[in-house]
């Protein structure tokens, strides 16, 4: 009964962990980490300093028997290196390993921790190298339970011919061991996150897919009404404020918030669309200054190879990396 009160124990505090990366996986900022391929160096200190403060976390809240702690650092360790690689879970398992030796070098526990906890860094990777997304969960579980079962090992080694060590090993194997199941709900927490952008990028493309069909059929006679008709099946496929469509002098059509501000056909385009058609790159700017739609402050402009430029207007702030120019009133 009192093994299983440990086990639940853990499993508590893991709980907090997975718990507090869901939370963080909905902040915007912390999202975008997670779903990129390559950090850049200031997020991986920002990253490891985070799994570092969850193995410390595991650490201080470990449960106390005859002086070991059943804790969660090695599941914070091992999920730290497989879910961001080599240098985060090797940090974080020096750091911690260390910071467990010294709140108690003289624990017949303190020496298989420190070499236990390092030694999970390595591992963890190596399993992020060399092992395929898919199988980095249950690859991770197996590691962290060979890692456990080293540390009783280790612990029986190093405390012999003290029977402390027996005993702990004894009390605590089982519930250390069984919770290192814990990583791989930590790892496919993560990578839920990180498979929302394929969805995502799968679902702009079939909005692509379906806009060229329902447009298609108004590029075959270009006129002032055809080209009303494009604007508005993309404003309201995207859900955009406002959409439009000029040339290289004019504005040709113009759909949505503000349209009765605009007069067709003698509206000279802007400074940014000027600079978009000379360019020929796609243009973004989330500071745009408008008289005729003060409210419009995100633009994205695109320019066609027909020497049409195709701008979408919308009333929040665009991502940097749209492929459209759009104007925005509300702030994401």
């Amino acid at each position: 009964m009192e093994m299983f009160t440990m086990l639940l124990g853990l499993f508590e505090r893991a709980a907090l962990l997975i718990i507090f990366l869901f939370f963080l996986s909905r902040v915007p900022r912390f999202r975008q980490i997670l779903q990129k391929g390559k950090l850049r160096w200031q997020e991986y200190i920002a990253v490891t300093l985070l799994f570092c403060a969850f193995a410390i976390f595991g650490t201080y809240t470990g449960i106390n028997v005859e002086g070991s702690l059943v804790n969660v650092r090695i599941i914070a360790v091992l999920s730290g290196g497989i879910l961001f690689g080599a240098p985060v879970g090797i940090i974080t398992g020096i750091v911690s390993g260390v910071h467990r030796y010294l709140i108690d070098m003289d624990g017949v526990t303190a020496i298989p921790c420190l070499i236990t906890s390092i030694l999970a860094g390595l591992v963890s990777g190596y399993i992020h190298k060399y092992t395929p997304k898919p199988k980095r969960w249950i690859i991770g579980i197996g590691a962290g339970m060979i890692c456990e079962a080293l540390t009783m090992l280790l612990i029986l080694l190093f405390s012999y011919p003290d029977p402390l060590g027996a005993d702990i090993v004894s009390q605590i194997a089982l519930p250390m061991i069984l919770g290192e199941v814990n990583i791989g709900l930590i790892v496919l927490l993560v990578q839920s996150v990180e498979g929302e952008k394929e969805m995502i990028a799968a679902r702009q493309a079939k909005l692509a897919l379906e806009i060229a069909n329902k447009t298609l059929p108004y590029f075959r006679s270009i006129d002032e009404d055809s080209l009303r008709k494009i604007c508005r099946i993309i404003q309201e496929d995207i859900q955009a404020d406002a959409v439009a469509i000029t040339d290289t002098r004019n504005v040709l059509a113009y759909v949505g918030f503000g349209e009765e501000r605009y007069h067709i056909g003698n509206e000279i385009i802007s400074e940014m669309t000027k600079k978009t058609i000379s360019s020929g790159e796609i243009t973004i700017s989330n500071d745009v200054i408008d008289e005729k739609t003060p409210d419009i402050h995100s633009l994205l402009s695109f320019h066609s190879k027909n020497e049409e430029t195709l701008q979408v207007r919308s009333k929040s702030i665009i991502a940097k990396r749209t492929k459209l120019r759009i104007h925005y009133k509300r702030w994401l």
